[in-house]
């Protein structure tokens, strides 16, 4: 469908290579987790060095582990780079429940 109608979904290695190593579609990801892994993509850039998906794992795990519908990226223990949101918004339970 995408390629009849000409659109293109571009993500850049880093982004595919968070995405493949954690086997899971851009839309499984928590917007949260989708605006740390674009922070983190920054970071390196900054100081003219390429953002790692092997570093971002040393900051950032998955939660929960295991194959999952929702996926949400937490840091390590000790190791806070940035600050997410301090309230989650709960759109979750009005989308979902919208095509249930």
């Amino acid at each position: 469908m995408f390629t009849d109608s000409n659109v293109r979904l571009t993500f850049d290695k880093f982004t595919m290579g968070v995405l493949h190593m954690l086997n899971v579609a851009p839309t499984q990801l928590h917007p949260n987790s989708r605006t740390l892994l674009q922070a983190f993509q920054l970071l390196p850039e900054m100081f003219n060095l390429n953002p790692s998906p092997h570093v971002y794992f040393s900051y950032y795990s998955s939660r929960p582990s295991g194959p999952v519908k929702w996926l949400s990226l937490v840091s390590q223990a000790g190791t806070i780079l940035f600050t997410s949101f301090s309230s989650s918004y709960k759109f979750k339970d009005f989308f979902f429940s919208k095509f249930q």
